[in-house]
């Protein structure tokens, strides 16, 4: 069971790792991105963006470390993305970054499946720990929770690489706008 939760715990950290690295290398495309959703007032964008990049290493950090309070942390904040990209579309504005890494993607519903399982790892990452006990570390399971965090990493660029695709083809052929 222990291996369970290293995988999830390690996978997440991966996504929040994506996700910061965005944040942090496309700082004003981030803010930007940020304000093209219209939540939050102008001026508190730029305390909003440092909160989420601290509140996201802070996750990082504890998702490598398999804690409770890491898996609690990475699910709020899914579901704050999550609520942010539903407002969103239910507004009909499909076609702003949703802001989750390099390659624009714009909003979709599948953007809401894709945050809802992660929501569900968090969520089980955080219940389950809190009754699994310490974890006890061995070498095995270094290496086989570090293999099979990796190979759900893999799969999880390739479904985000589909949709930025699926994106970029609106625009391109669709005649969509970005």
């Amino acid at each position: 069971m222990e291996l369970f939760w290293v995988t999830i715990c390690w996978f997440l950290a991966g996504v929040f790792s994506i996700a910061l690295r965005h944040k942090v290398r496309q700082g004003p495309r981030f803010t930007a991105t940020l304000a093209a959703y219209r939540l939050l007032p102008h001026m508190t964008l730029g305390a909003v963006v440092w909160t989420l990049k601290g509140l996201e290493a802070a996750a990082i950090a504890g998702l490598l470390f398999v804690q409770t309070w890491a898996g609690m942390l990475a699910a709020f904040l899914l579901g704050i993305y999550l609520l942010a990209i539903a407002v969103n579309l239910l507004r009909g504005r499909v076609t702003i970054d949703c802001g989750c890494g390099d390659t624009p993607t714009p909003l979709s519903g599948w953007l809401v499946v894709r945050n809802l399982v992660l929501l569900l790892a968090a969520s089980i990452a955080a219940w389950g720990l809190s009754g699994a006990g310490p974890i006890l570390w061995s070498v095995p399971l270094l290496l086989s929770g570090f293999g099979c965090a990796v190979l759900a990493l893999v799969l999880y660029m390739a479904i985000e690489q589909l949709l930025a695709n699926r994106g970029l083809h609106d625009r391109l052929w669709r005649g969509v706008a970005a």
